[in-house]
C-alpha cells in the first residue's frame, strides 16, 4: 500500500521492544481500521517514520539502542504535526516526565488500556486531523 492510499489521520507507528505487547497494540488498532506500522527499536522507528510520515506515534520509552525519548525528539524535526504518545512501565520515568519535556501529547503508564487508546486515535483521526493544535491533557 502506498501513502496515496492512506486517508489522512489513519497511519499509526507503534514502537515497543516487547514483541507480544507490540502485536497486541497493533491488532487492536487494526481492528479500529487504522493502518499500523511497527518497530522493535528506536532506530527502526525513526527510519519508518521518515519513510511513511505517520499521523500518530505510540512510543515506548525503554528501547534497545536509542530510547523512545531520543527517537521522538529526532522525529519531531521532520514530523512537526504528528501526535506522539509516550508509554512506559518505569515508575521513575512516569513520575518525572511531562508532556512538555518529552514533546508528547500524553504519557501513559503501562500496562495500557489499549482499547481506550485505539478509540482516542480513531476518534481524533476522524474528527480532528493531527495537524490541528492539540490541547495538553495534563493542563486541561
Amino acid at each position: 500500500m502506498t501513502n496515496s492510499n492512506i486517508r489522512s489521520g489513519d497511519l499509526v507507528l507503534v514502537v515497543d521492544d516487547d514483541g507480544d505487547a507490540l502485536d497486541e497494540i497493533a491488532d487492536v488498532l487494526r481492528d479500529m481500521e487504522l493502518i499500523v506500522l511497527t518497530a522493535l527499536n528506536g532506530e527502526d522507528a525513526v527510519k519508518l517514520a521518515r519513510e511513511n510520515r505517520p499521523d500518530y506515534v505510540l512510543m515506548d520509552y525503554s528501547l534497545p539502542g536509542i530510547n523512545g525519548l531520543v527517537a521522538v525528539r529526532t522525529m519531531r524535526y521532520f514530523l512537526p504535526d504528528t501526535i506522539f504518545i509516550m508509554m512506559s512501565g518505569l515508575d521513575d520515568f512516569c513520575r518525572v516526565a511531562t508532556t512538555n519535556n518529552t514533546m508528547t501529547f500524553a504519557i501513559l503508564k503501562k500496562p495500557l488500556a489499549i482499547n481506550g487508546i485505539a478509540r482516542f486515535i480513531r476518534n481524533k483521526s476522524q474528527y480532528n486531523p493531527p495537524n490541528m493544535t492539540v490541547v495538553d491533557l495534563l493542563t486541561s
